[in-house]
């Protein structure tokens, strides 16, 4: 999963997420820092409850099954094939 870094970014209630989202949020941070366009979140897996605090930043990218990356639409569960 990559992520587009921007200022016009949506990002979850930091008071409600746990460490992975934490981790995200110091990943954004220093992507900026770094003058970075994109932050790499690692694998997702749409099925795995322990990752979907991954797709909840918004905007996202997922690599397909055919290795190219797309938007992925924000009522999908499942990747973009």
């Amino acid at each position: 999963m990559s992520f587009r870094v921007s200022t016009t970014i949506t990002i979850p209630n930091a008071r409600t997420g746990g460490l992975g989202t934490l981790a995200l949020l110091q990943t954004i941070e220093l992507a900026r820092h770094l003058e970075k366009p994109y932050a790499y979140f690692g694998y997702y897996v749409a099925d795995c409850g322990s990752l979907s605090y991954k797709a909840r930043f918004r905007p996202c990218e997922i690599m397909g099954e055919d290795g190219v990356w797309r938007e992925m639409p924000a009522e999908a569960k499942e990747p973009p094939v």
